[in-house]
């Protein structure tokens, strides 16, 4: 991939951010404090209510790099990708696009066999309405961190190709840690790092990629299965994974450990280069 051009928010970040490396190392010790501390926060509790807590508590993390971002960096949330225009355009095509990427990862593991479906009767409608805003707020918060601040920092000290690679790779070792991790299911996270750092690249709007990212998390979770390894009760469905067959489902990390969503995502990464490259074309 050859070096690609500074997005707006990029070019926002190079010319008024203050700071060099030194900088942004200490800016994400301070979000790694904090997002331990939610994670903290949400282990004191029982299984559901503390996974509540804990994404509505990504607020904080929000918090920390918007005010860092102005009063450390000086820079404005523009430089961060956060723009209002379209935002209803672009939070719904990127909620959208999140339904179809797992709804097609879903359709090619009952067609494998490797998962079944049943209907769960005892559904907590309200727990799921607070559940679907909290992953608003905690695909928002890691978009916020790895794309606006992580990406566009990078990239304006060095290059956009190094900003999207680095991040990806970051956010990739930030699952590490996960319950159940498997060795597929990193190289999973980090195409799904890539993939949105491309989407991000192409159209610029945190927004988007935010949305795409919680849908995501949200249709994985009520499908009842392990979001990055960690489960959600309260679900519309109950699916059963077939244990001989953990290397197309995922197993006990989710869908995101299948080979299926390896498919998934590298034809999405595909399809999006190329949306890039005619861009890119166009715009010589």
């Amino acid at each position: 991939m050859k070096y690609l051009p500074l997005t707006k928010s990029a070019e926002l970040t190079k010319n008024y951010r203050r700071g060099g490396w030194i900088t942004l190392i200490i800016g994400l010790l301070i979000f790694s404090l904090v997002s331990s501390l939610v994670i903290q926060i949400g282990s004191f509790f029982s299984d559901s209510f503390g996974i509540l807590i804990q994404l509505y508590f990504y607020s904080l993390v929000i918090l920390a790099i918007i005010l860092y971002s102005k009063f450390v960096e000086k820079r404005d949330i523009q430089s961060l990708g956060i723009s209002s225009k379209n935002f209803t355009k672009n939070y719904s095509f990127g909620a959208i696009l999140g339904f179809v990427m797992i709804g097609a990862t879903i359709i090619g593991n009952l067609i494998m066999q490797s998962i079944s479906i049943s209907i769960n009767n005892n559904v907590n409608i309200l727990y799921l309405i607070l559940l679907l805003f909290g992953f608003c707020i905690q695909g928002f918060a890691e978009e916020l961190l790895f794309k606006g601040y992580i990406m566009n920092t990078i990239a304006s000290m060095s290059n956009m190709t190094i900003g999207i690679v680095i991040n990806s790779v970051i956010f990739s070792l930030n699952h590490a840690i996960n319950p159940n991790v498997t060795s597929i299911g990193l190289i999973n996270i980090f195409l799904l790092g890539f993939l949105l750092s491309l989407i991000f690249f192409y159209s610029d709007n945190l927004y988007l990629v935010g949305a795409l990212h919680s849908s995501w998390n949200f249709f994985i979770a009520i499908l009842g299965l392990p979001v990055s390894g960690k489960i959600v009760n309260e679900t519309i469905f109950r699916i059963k994974t077939t244990d001989s067959l953990s290397i197309l489902n995922g197993g006990n990390f989710g869908l995101e450990g299948g080979l299926l969503a390896t498919i998934i995502l590298i034809v999405g990464v595909g399809t999006c280069l190329s949306f890039i490259k005619i861009k890119l074309e166009v715009a010589l």
